[in-house]
């Protein structure tokens, strides 16, 4: 769930982000994504921008450092940050699922792992998408990713209001 962020910088400026999907640091600042828009600056006082032409996105979406850029998952596909440009509709994701992000650094060629649904899938550099995908039963859905010590974790949700699960 989006949490609504408020930061106090250090010269008592107040900036309200909004429901926050994501915080991060990339290309040397932070970066705040939202269910709106992507937003970047450091907490020294100086204000925090929207970074222009940012993709669509929404309360399904997640934020990852990887191949040295920003990836974000919007309501259909994946878009990545340079520093200085966007590059969108990489993939093709499921609208109304969650799409969670994380780096399977295990992995020697696919090593963006994306939620999308029941389906967990791997992304190469290029945005090829990998033939090989982890698929849980139809009555999850995938809501969160973490990578630890060689391991890719997946929570879930049980879309009948069962238990959930952790792969």
């Amino acid at each position: 769930f989006p949490v609504t962020i408020a930061l106090n910088l250090v010269d008592s400026t107040t900036i309200n982000f909004g429901d926050v999907m994501a915080v991060l640091y990339f290309n040397s600042n932070y970066i705040v994504v939202t269910d709106d828009t992507v937003f970047e600056g450091d907490l020294g006082g100086n204000d925090f921008t929207e970074i222009a032409s940012s993709p669509s996105l929404g309360t399904v979406s997640d934020a990852v450092v990887c191949y040295s850029r920003l990836y974000v998952s919007d309501t259909t596909s994946l878009a990545y940050w340079t520093g200085s440009a966007w590059t969108t509709g990489i993939g093709s994701l499921t609208a109304s699922y969650p799409h969670p992000l994380a780096v399977f650094d295990s992995q020697t060629t696919y090593k963006l792992a994306v939620g999308d649904g029941n389906v967990v899938k791997l992304y190469d550099s290029s945005g090829n998408v990998s033939s090989t995908t982890l698929t849980v039963a139809s009555n999850y859905y995938v809501t969160s990713l973490a990578y630890r010590n060689g391991y890719l974790f997946v929570g879930t949700k049980e879309i009948y209001g069962g238990e959930a699960a952790i792969f």
